[in-house]
């Protein structure tokens, strides 16, 4: 919206500076027709009667108005001269004031060049992250489950993820963490990936699923079987996968499950659920 409004501030402002320019020319050169209007028929009128005086002493050299005539004369030509030299200034004045409003406009359409070109270069910017993420890879967790929940010997957490981008992602790392918390456990994770913890690296392409399986091995006593029965505790699975895309950027899927039920059906938690 800033944008918008800077934009059309930037209108207004050019559009009053044009119509000033404009106003300013047509009104000089109204004055100017005016001024050398007036100015050529005074210089005519001078000269006619310069010309009867003329006129006179020709007819009667004797006469006292042949000075006058030969003075009127000189003086008409001062004031001619002095006039040439007054509209050559004016001339030379409005020269200087097109030659500047000329670099102004120059500069008005260098900076417009400018926006232009910074515009466009967003403009391709934009397009080329639209493309990009138009054209990723998105790898996410599809679902989890931990099956033979009684079964100490068998308890098995197998785990899904899927590429629901149109390329695939490369060298693929997922780590994962199995423990036990009482429900409602509102605190985050740290989803660091840990050196010891399990991880395998791999190339999922466009529309693959891939799983894995983990052994839990966590000691189930009569609270955690009543709590789970009970639906007071479950298991949560979190963890992080690392993978990079065709233009060689890296993305994070941070992910975060847990049961809901003794069956061990898991489900996305209300938090620590994100990507790059």
């Amino acid at each position: 919206m800033a944008s918008n409004g800077g934009t059309g501030s930037d209108g207004h402002d050019k559009s009053a500076y044009r119509g000033f320019v404009v106003a300013f020319a047509v009104m000089a050169f109204v004055g100017v027709l005016a001024l050398g209007t007036s100015g050529v028929q005074r210089i005519q009128s001078e000269k006619l009667e310069a010309q009867q005086a003329t006129n006179r002493c020709t007819a009667d050299p004797a006469q006292k108005s042949c000075e006058g005539a030969i003075a009127l004369r000189s003086a008409i030509a001062s004031e001619h001269a002095v006039r040439v030299g007054i509209w050559q200034a004016v001339f030379n004045f409005f020269g200087l004031a097109g030659l500047a409003g000329t670099v102004v406009f120059a500069g008005m359409a260098w900076r417009a060049t400018q926006k232009g070109a910074a515009a466009a270069e967003k403009s391709a910017e934009i397009a080329s992250d639209t493309a990009k993420k138009q054209l990723r890879a998105y790898v996410i967790i599809s679902g989890a489950r931990i099956h033979h929940m009684g079964n100490s010997r068998k308890r098995t957490l197998v785990i899904s993820s899927n590429n629901y981008g149109v390329t695939p992602a490369t060298d693929l790392e997922i780590w994962r963490q199995v423990v036990f918390r009482r429900f409602p456990f509102k605190e985050d994770f740290d989803h660091t990936h840990p050196p010891h913890l399990h991880k395998a690296r791999d190339i999922i392409g466009p529309g693959q699923k891939q799983s894995s399986r983990i052994r839990i091995r966590t000691v189930f006593n009569q609270r955690r079987i009543r709590d789970i029965v009970r639906e007071r505790g479950g298991y949560y699975v979190y963890g992080n996968i690392r993978y990079r895309d065709i233009f060689g950027d890296e993305h994070v899927t941070n992910f975060r499950f847990r049961t809901y039920d003794r069956t061990g059906a898991m489900v996305a938690d209300d938090r620590g659920n994100d990507m790059t």
